[in-house]
């Protein structure tokens, strides 16, 4: 899957803590670059959550809030 499908995979889960939880199992099934994807779609997610909006690019000084 790319990154443009997990995302939209993770924006069903409208809890953090769900979110956490989901990529937690997934994180250990498939190869590399397919759990970079994963990563890259949970980091800006987690953004989204982090700024209460959805975006297509993340802007730079949202990232300061990511934890």
């Amino acid at each position: 899957m790319t990154r443009t499908e997990w995302l939209l995979k993770f924006r069903r889960y409208q809890n953090l803590d769900t979110l956490e939880k989901v990529y937690e199992h997934l994180q250990y099934t498939g190869d590399a670059q397919e759990e970079f994807a994963m990563t890259s779609a949970y980091d800006h997610r987690k953004a989204e959550f982090a700024a209460g909006k959805l975006f297509d690019r993340v802007p730079k000084h949202v990232w300061q809030y990511v934890k």
